[in-house]
Order: structure tokens, then sequence, then C-alpha cells
């Protein structure tokens, strides 16, 4: 991508970028085509909603995945090692059989088991992760 500068050098482009971290490096070039020393920029653009990956460590659980109104698995037995990464806007719900084998990454930060929050089922939202009684469907 390339911009034209004003008369002090200044210049300005629109730029569209997913949610993550970013490497800019910029590079000018004179009017005789020579180049400039490199420039780099880190800039994050955040996440708007919710990542979550569930993972089964240790044996086998019945898990159901709820978001955002959307039933992701429906209860079903899943093996040891199986995961699942759910993209959702405001809600996530988890339940399962063995919670103590069932764990959960919000947002890249490690909320440890289910059961680690004191029950069968998680309900994540922008709050964070916490026991629910009940998932929505």
């Amino acid at each position: 991508m390339s911009a034209a500068t004003t008369a002090d050098g200044t210049f300005s482009f629109t730029l569209q970028l997913n949610p993550g971290r970013w490497q800019l490096v910029l590079v000018g070039t004179s009017p005789r085509g020579v180049s400039t020393a490199s420039i780099s920029r880190s800039i994050t653009i955040p996440f708007k909603g919710l990542n979550v990956l569930i993972q089964i460590k240790g044996g086998p659980s019945g898990i159901s995945v709820y978001h955002d109104g959307i039933t992701d698995t429906p209860g079903y037995s899943q093996a040891d090692g199986w995961s699942i990464t759910v993209v959702a806007k405001t809600w996530v719900c988890v339940k399962a059989t063995r919670p103590q084998l069932v764990y959960m990454t919000v947002n890249g930060a490690s909320y440890g088991t289910i059961s680690g929050l004191g029950g069968q089922r998680a309900y994540i939202d922008a709050t964070g992760a916490k026991n629910a009684i009940s998932c929505p469907p």
C-alpha cells in the first residue's frame, strides 16, 4: 500500500485490521526512488466479544455448549483430547457430566476446569466465567 505525503511530510490512509496484535512497518521513498529507514509500530486491535476454547483432558465427558442462543454441541459424550473453540458476541454456557475434566480458556485467559467454578455448568460473558445453575438454550 502506498500513500502520498503532504508538504510537511505527513500522510494518512485507512487500513482494515482484524482483532489481534499487528506489527506495521513503514518505509518512505524519495522523489528519486531512494528508500528511507523503516519505522516499525506495534498496535493491538481489541476483540469485541468472546473467544472460548473448551477442552476435555483426562477422560471422556458428556458436554453441551451453547452461545448467544445457539446449540453448539447437544450433550454427547466426547473423548479425552476433544476441543472446540466458540466465538460469541455476548455469552457462552457449558454443561459437563465430568466437569473436573473440562477446561476453559476465555480470550486467552485460562479459567481452569468447570468444577473449579463450583458446579457442572459455566456461564461466560464479558465479566468472565462463573458457576451457572442452568444453561439457556
